[in-house]
């Protein structure tokens, strides 16, 4: 029989199982890891670049770390502006797609 005392005399115990030093690896690899690839890596690639260095580590895991440790993908430049956002607002999906621009329709309802 268990005593009570004994078991929160053991929980308070600091003793590092296999699962925290795990974490602990995982982490410090995490941030190498984006440190390495000039921090562009989002939770997709840096979980496929864990899978390289022999971890095995989800996406949604990935995302854990990065959340955890405040590692938060750099912006690159070609990404989409709100000016770009509000040209294709302007123009409907068919006119967007490549040499579809005669599916276009007019004011009157006829595709031209």
């Amino acid at each position: 029989m268990l005593v009570t005392s004994a078991f929160y005399a053991w929980a308070k115990t600091s003793e590092d199982t296999d699962k925290k030093l795990l974490q602990k690896q995982l982490e410090a690899k995490a941030v190498q890891l984006f440190e390495e690839n000039r921090k562009t890596y989002g939770s997709r690639r840096l979980s496929e670049a864990f899978f390289y260095e022999g971890f095995q580590v989800g996406r949604y895991k990935a995302g854990q770390l990065m959340n955890k440790m405040g590692l938060n993908r750099a912006t690159q430049n070609g990404s989409k502006s709100p000016r770009t956002a509000a040209i294709m607002m302007q123009f409907p999906l068919t006119c967007r797609i490549g040499n579809l621009t005669s599916l276009c329709p007019t004011r009157s309802g006829r595709l031209t």
